[in-house]
């Protein structure tokens, strides 16, 4: 029996609570047994329980911010021991032996609470730091890059609304986001996350409350900033002049400035005459002018500045009123500062967590037509949706199934099979069909029943073709029956319960004849346990070396147990978080416009996991910066800067695939100089 100990962000024990084979309900409702009083937990977050064989599971009740488990986001049920890292928001949590002393239950303290002692400690030598330094916020990349902030209060807070004293309008930014507060000593100040959504940053790490000085990199959600101190107390003082100085100074001056003058006067030639300006002139002038505002509309456009890129489109038709291209351009940006506010909407939604919103932002993200450049964001969006609301009608159904209320259960398990994406394996979905067609024999004599036409459970061939079936792979492989057991519980996730069955079947006499198969299976069992653990910890140091190592040892020793035809619960784990990993490195170094290390990154991951869709996601983005690499190189070979524009086509190539046309075109132009 374990006790499920919760403890604040500063590490307080707020909650000793025993874990029972009953769900122990984690959440901000009233109703749930462990209430967290935080904005970023939703209502149910998570629920703890015991297993049949006495084992922890923990899982996401489909909340918004997600439940971490030794660093890692789980997606399904998670076997969690005494060695596990949980953490939920700013709570972490620990299983504990039942009957241990932990350290005395200490409350909550309110968010109002801790801003207030923030404001307090701002007030302190903060005078200093205003007086003697500047504190200059510098953007990097991304729409913000050059922009300057410079920080003029004790206090200032961050947010995308109006009323912040950094207002940042990016759908990565929460409303009220972060707080900078200066210390007393002029090379340090604080930054206080808000509890945003998509958090802040101090040098790549994420931080509740971290000190940061000159050079530091600060990131608000998607936009990063490097600190800059300006020191005003290094200028000199002005040395003063005596009097009589002065004066012989003056005098000097006066008879310079006269003799200059009687020289100019002598020497000076006379004016040429005024140009005539002709009709072609001022021709040349209007189009060079409107071609000017059209070129800064299209820049506007590439950074997603869309109220800005209508404004230089408008002062273009202003001047040529009959200019195709400027209002095309400005109708384009119209449409997509509509789909900014559409896609913000949907977010705004999304937040919040619960099943009903999670529908209505699926709804809202649909209305995003796909030649939108927002709809590469919406796709990883919808599929989120369609996971967390499949999630959360799996758990229903199958709790409806165990109160024996058919109608409901049927409901909940039909819009289970019709949410789940394409491609996406399920551990234990034959069973779950199973299920479904139990439950519908028992309603089809019923008049009003309607079966269900969800096509992933009327067509199980879509992940289960015939004869593929890991049953029928794994009977193929293993002929003795006690073997495919064996491996039917390895195949599910369920690795510590393969290995008690290896250690039963081991002192049967019937299996004598298997036993240097069963001693192999038990060997390539270890190795994968061992080094799927070792893999894990370098993922959470986020060692994408140490854990690339690790878990190559893991897919080895899977291909020797699972045929190739069908994914093993583990193979699967092991692809996602590389591909996470890989994707999370490579948007780090996007974001600062390394494009070449993201590139790198990218594409050791889609080697590693090809259907990862934030790394194509990614890969689409780095097409679209090699698009504009190849068009900013054509308009610099038209100028003669040649070393720049070959500059510009070797990136282009190096960041985009050998098969894309943008890789092909920037070769042609590579050729062509």
């Amino acid at each position: 029996m374990y006790t499920l100990v919760a403890r604040d962000g500063r590490g307080r024990v707020i909650a000793a609570i025993p874990v029972t084979r009953r769900p122990l309900t984690i959440g901000r409702a009233t109703e749930c047994t462990l209430v967290l009083p935080s904005t970023a937990v939703s209502r149910t977050h998570a629920s703890v329980y015991l297993r049949e064989d006495g084992s922890a599971v923990i899982q996401d009740e489909g909340s918004a911010n997600g439940v971490q488990v030794n660093g890692a986001f789980v997606t399904q049920p998670t076997l969690i021991n005494e060695a596990s890292q949980i953490s939920i928001s700013d709570y972490s949590f620990a299983l504990e032996p039942k009957g241990e002393v932990v350290a005395p239950i200490a409350p909550e303290p309110s968010a109002e609470r801790e801003e207030l002692e923030t404001i307090l400690e701002a007030q302190v030598g903060a005078g200093t730091i205003l007086a003697n330094t500047s504190v200059v916020l510098v953007g990097r990349g991304g729409p913000f890059d050059g922009t300057t902030y410079t920080i003029d209060k004790p206090l200032m807070t961050v947010g995308r609304v109006e009323g912040n004293d950094v207002v940042l309008d990016d759908p990565s930014i929460s409303r009220r986001h972060a707080q900078i507060r200066l210390s007393a000593t002029a090379s340090r100040f604080t930054v206080l996350d808000l509890r945003s959504s998509n958090g802040t940053y101090v040098d790549g790490k994420r931080i509740k409350r971290s000190e940061c000085g000159a050079e530091s990199i600060v990131r608000f959600g998607d936009l990063a900033f490097k600190v800059t101190l300006v020191s005003r107390a290094s200028e000199k003082p002005k040395r003063k002049i005596g009097r009589r100085a002065l004066l012989v100074g003056a005098f000097a001056v006066v008879l310079l400035l006269v003799a200059v003058g009687i020289v100019a006067k002598i020497k000076q030639p006379k004016p040429p005459p005024p140009r005539k300006t002709t009709a072609a002139d001022r021709l040349r002038e209007l189009q060079a002018t409107v071609q000017r505002l059209v070129d800064q509309g299209k820049r506007k456009l590439a950074q997603r500045q869309w109220s800005e890129a209508v404004r230089s489109f408008d002062m273009a038709r202003a001047e040529d009123p009959l200019n195709a291209e400027a209002g095309q351009l400005r109708q384009q940006a119209l449409t997509e500062l509509g789909h900014k506010q559409t896609y913000a909407k949907g977010l705004e939604f999304l937040s919040l967590g619960n099943k009903e919103n999670l529908v209505k932002a699926k709804e809202i993200f649909l209305k995003i037509p796909t030649e939108s450049i927002y709809h590469r964001d919406v796709r990883y969006r919808l599929r989120t949706i369609d996971d967390r609301l499949s999630e959360g009608y799996r758990i229903e159904g199958v709790s409806r199934c165990k109160a024996r209320y058919w109608k409901e259960c049927h409901e909940a398990l039909c819009k289970f099979f019709n949410l789940l994406s394409e491609g996406r394996s399920v551990p234990g979905e034959s069973q779950l069909r199973g299920q479904l067609e139990g439950v519908e024999k028992r309603l089809k004599r019923q008049r009003d029943f309607v079966p269900c036409e969800a096509p992933r459970f009327l067509n199980p061939q879509g992940t289960e073709p015939p004869g593929e079936r890991p049953e029928d792979l794994l009977a193929e492989k293993y002929t003795e029956k006690a073997l495919q057991g064996v491996m039917l519980l390895y195949f599910n996730g369920r690795i510590e319960n393969a290995l008690k069955q290896v250690q039963r079947l081991a002192n049967d006499r019937q299996i004598r004849p298997h036993w240097a198969a069963l001693r192999e299976i038990n060997r390539q069992l270890l190795i994968i346990r061992g080094k799927y653990q070792e893999g894990y910890s370098a993922h959470r140091d986020r060692n994408v070396h140490e854990a690339a190592r690790h878990w190559g040892m893991v897919l080895t020793a899977d291909a020797a147990l699972i045929p190739p035809r069908i994914e093993s619960f583990y193979r699967r784990e092991v692809k996602r978080g590389l591909g996470d990993l890989y994707f999370e490195l490579g948007d780090e170094e996007a974001k600062v416009m390394r494009y070449r290390q993201a590139y790198a990154m990218w594409s050791k991951g889609q080697a590693i996991n090809d259907a990862h869709e934030r790394i194509l996601n990614g890969l689409l983005q780095l097409e679209a910066v090699g698009e504009r690499l190849v068009r900013e190189a054509r308009q610099l070979t038209g100028e003669g800067k040649i070393a720049e524009a070959r500059e510009k086509l070797e990136m282009a190539k190096s960041i985009t695939e050998e098969n894309r046309p943008v890789h092909q075109e920037a070769i042609k132009q590579l050729g062509a100089m």
